[in-house]
């Protein structure tokens, strides 16, 4: 195989001079200058590590997530909130959106209009004038609480002594209020009381008999004088609601007593 192979000789067949020829004797090509460093900084270059990844670049992601989120339920919301209300104008009003305008519904008066803040004041302030220009201010008790004023008329100048006829003076305190109750009065209660003394008559077997029947004639009376009869009613309540103590003469005859409930009108 040697011997076969000795006689060959290689040839350039693309042209170009021999490598030795070109390079010179040594057959290879000069270094140039600044080839070895060159040639070095790559290497350190290959054998340097690569970069570490950040353990928390997870973390940007994450908020970028929950911020798309936030934005979305954000507007959810107010396209919900939008619907809503063209919901309720439709409801409302369905030609308005059809429309294009908007309704705006009238304000619907109340049906009861409220009591005037000051009536139960007035009237109470002419009663309290009224009576004292007939000297009988000291037989009437005014309590003015608000859409009512209460008149307390004391037992000995409308009644006897456990009787249930009105006396003159009782009348004339009565024809004193009368014009007072014609306006503004939507109602008027009267409440017949007495004292926790027991009486036992042929005509009154209790007290409940007595007030009763006291302030029906109180009711009787003010109707003969021209007020409507459907804005009164009378009650009799005994001595179930004292207004002082019936331990004392002073107390128990504050106790016996008419009581004019007026209800100011609406």
């Amino acid at each position: 195989m040697p011997e076969r192979w000795a006689g060959w000789r290689m040839e350039d067949t693309t042209g170009k001079a021999p490598v030795s020829s070109r390079y010179g004797a040594g057959g290879a090509p000069p270094e140039r200058p600044g080839e070895p460093l060159r040639r070095r900084t790559r290497a350190f270059e290959f054998a340097q590590e690569p970069p570490k990844e950040d353990e928390n670049a997870w973390l940007l992601t994450y908020l970028d997530l929950l911020t798309l989120i936030v934005v979305f339920f954000v507007l959810l919301l107010a396209y919900s909130t939008v619907n809503e209300e063209t919901r309720q104008r439709e409801l409302v009003d369905p030609f308005s959106v059809e429309l294009g305008y908007e309704h705006r519904p009238e304000p619907v008066p109340p049906l009861v209009d409220p009591v005037a803040p000051d009536s139960a004041a007035r009237l109470a302030r002419r009663v309290d004038a009224s009576l004292a220009d007939t000297g009988l201010s000291d037989q009437v008790e005014i309590l003015n609480t608000p859409g009512e004023v209460e008149l307390r008329l004391n037992e000995g100048i409308l009644f006897p002594s456990g009787r249930a006829e009105l006396r003159p003076e009782g009348t004339r305190l009565l024809d004193a209020l009368v014009p007072m109750l014609r306006s503004d009065v939507e109602r008027i209660t009267v409440e017949g009381h007495t004292d926790n003394r027991p009486i036992i008559t042929e005509r009154f077997p209790s007290n409940w008999e007595l007030s009763a029947h006291r302030a029906t004639v109180v009711v009787r009376y003010l109707i003969r004088q021209g007020l409507p009869a459907q804005r009164l009613e009378a009650v009799g309540l005994a001595d179930t609601r004292p207004v002082a103590d019936n331990a004392t003469e002073e107390g128990r005859a504050r106790n016996r007593r008419v009581s004019l409930l007026v209800q100011m009108a609406r």
